[in-house]
């Protein structure tokens, strides 16, 4: 059975055409495979677990199918993995990633203690040739809709559906500029790090978030104006 359609209906905030190479753990992606051996119409859909260069094979990225996986079984494995602090989900979201917890950094860690014993069962991990993935997207799932956060989860931490990846980017510019920090390698930020910059910018945690919602906020009102500024 075919979860497809399912989670096509959960994605929120639209696309954004990547670069392969950049492909990094926790981000859902969505692409074309060449080397497919039957007519398959619909791109496929996959959870980015890590991107590794196998030597004679080339670069090739690990992933979870999302479409074999069902429903409650995706909820038990995320309820495990997910980060709850509010500077690490706005650290996720401006890294175009789900709310995974650093552990899905250390690929070999997080598929021995999470992938094998709670996904393996439905037959959805796989492994592509970067070389013969075309047309790659980013995306992002509704996680409130998947119903992992409560609705008490800070509306600026996570992506929902009156947002899009677009502004999100452009979010991130403004931050740079503010912060003094590039946002474009928050990966190798650590988030203790992170919240020792906000607060020494933003005297704390709290007004920083009203300024991300007054941000959110800018961005949505001014959409042909906000690129000549940044």
């Amino acid at each position: 059975m075919s979860y497809y359609n399912f989670y096509l209906q959960r994605l929120v905030g639209g696309n954004i055409p990547y670069t392969r190479h950049r492909l990094s753990p926790g981000q859902i992606v969505s692409f074309r495979y060449q080397d497919e051996k039957n007519s398959r119409k619909l791109p496929r859909m996959v959870l980015v677990l890590n991107r590794i260069n196998l030597g004679g094979k080339g670069p090739m990225v690990h992933g979870i199918t999302l479409e074999n996986v069902p429903y409650g079984a995706l909820y038990k494995f995320l309820k495990k993995v997910i980060v709850y602090d509010t500077i690490d989900l706005i650290k996720r979201k401006y890294e175009l990633k789900g709310p995974f917890g650093e552990i899905i950094e250390r690929p070999k860690s997080f598929y021995k203690t999470y992938v094998k014993p709670n996904l393996m069962e439905y037959d959805c991990y796989r492994t592509y040739k970067l070389v013969s993935m075309k047309q790659v997207k980013v995306w992002m799932l509704n996680w409130k809709k998947l119903n992992v956060y409560s609705s008490s989860v800070s509306d600026v931490a996570i992506i929902d559906k009156n947002d899009k990846l677009s502004d999100i980017l452009t979010e991130r510019k403004i931050l740079e500029k503010n912060l003094g920090v590039s946002l474009s390698n928050i990966r190798n930020i650590s988030t203790g790090k992170l919240k020792e910059v906000i607060r020494d910018r933003f005297s704390s945690e709290e007004n920083f978030i009203k300024i991300l919602e007054n941000l959110e906020k800018f961005v949505d009102e001014n959409p042909d104006d906000i690129d000549k500024k940044i």
